[in-house]
């Protein structure tokens, strides 16, 4: 059975907790599996656009959500963040249901969360009980951490244990979702998939992640037609050394975005929403402008920014 651990920069990191679990698994659980597709930096509401098309080229037979690391988490209690959360786990669900996979949710701690105010946990763990899905929540224990989320050794040994005992529990269990009726749905264009004019393309790949991306060099207008008018949300996009603003025009309307934070000594992807507008068509300009954020270490690239972007979001509501 093959299990796909999704999420960010806890499961991306490199002889992590999924690694360990593997081979856990090599020895007591040899017709298991388990292998990661991990996007540091990533956050939830961007993710789940991204899942549909992870599924269809790892196919798994189930899928273990890791997304409370996330400083979405941190987001305040509303009505509002708890339906954005609810439309993105039944968007999985649903994803689930219709090619017979598995579930699970694996819930790991972060430093600054409150017990008796953690809504994410909460929305997450009523999920497995309406729809039979394993939940398990991990305390927060702070010396198995190196800082607040990521596991020094000692932590990426307990959480491989941990996940060899999710894995088995998904393993015998029998999600039920009868009641799920999703109102939303996410999904996202490959760039590889559209039409572009005289774009350039080359390979990126990190935590299993693993996509042709769009290069956008200083100065350079890309034109890029959609297959059909759908609400373009956002976009993932190249952040690293290089990066910078893209100006960007989603139908007629202009937009701007940043593609550059305080860890951008590397190069990672990362999501940004766009204002969400029915369109067919976008242009986006890597501008020449240098982006005022000083670096956490390192020097920082003073050089010509060359942007890149793997996916387009966009959204689609029932009814």
């Amino acid at each position: 059975m093959k299990f796909l651990i999704f999420g960010f920069s806890v499961t991306a990191e490199p002889d992590g907790y999924v690694e360990r679990c593997a081979a856990i698994c090599e020895n007591k659980r040899p017709g298991y599996e388990v292998m990661k597709v991990a996007i540091g930096g990533l956050q939830p509401d961007h993710a789940r656009h991204l899942i549909e098309d992870v599924v269809a080229t790892h196919h798994p037979d189930a899928i273990i959500m890791e997304i409370a690391t996330a400083v979405y988490r941190l987001r305040a209690r509303t009505d509002a963040q708890i339906a954005d959360h609810t439309a993105g786990m039944e968007a999985v669900f649903a994803l689930c249901k219709e090619r017979g996979m598995r579930c699970g949710i694996l819930d790991l701690p972060l430093a600054g969360i409150r017990d008796d105010d953690d809504w994410m946990a909460e929305v997450d763990e009523s999920f497995s009980k309406i729809y039979n899905v394993p939940f398990r929540r991990v305390p927060l224990d702070e010396t198995i951490l190196r800082d607040n989320v990521h596991p020094n050794d000692e932590g990426k040994d307990y959480y491989a244990r941990l996940l060899f005992g999710l894995v088995d529990e998904v393993n015998r269990t029998e999600h039920d979702f009868t009641a799920l009726a999703p109102g939303r749905s996410f999904g996202a264009y490959p760039v590889k998939d559209l039409d572009i004019s005289g774009g350039t393309f080359r390979q990126f790949s990190r935590a299993g992640f693993t996509v042709p991306m769009l290069e956008l060099p200083e100065g350079r207008k890309i034109e890029i037609a959609l297959p059909e008018p759908v609400t373009v949300t956002g976009m993932i996009m190249l952040m690293g050394p290089k990066s910078g603003y893209f100006q960007i025009m989603v139908g007629d309307a202009h937009d701007r975005m940043l593609c550059y934070d305080r860890h951008c000594y590397y190069q990672r992807v990362g999501g940004k929403p766009l204002i969400p507008r029915l369109t067919d068509h976008i242009a986006v300009t890597q501008t020449r402008e240098l982006p005022r954020e000083e670096l956490l270490k390192g020097e920082k690239d003073l050089g010509p920014r060359v942007g890149g972007i793997t996916h387009i979001l966009y959204e689609r509501r029932s009814g």
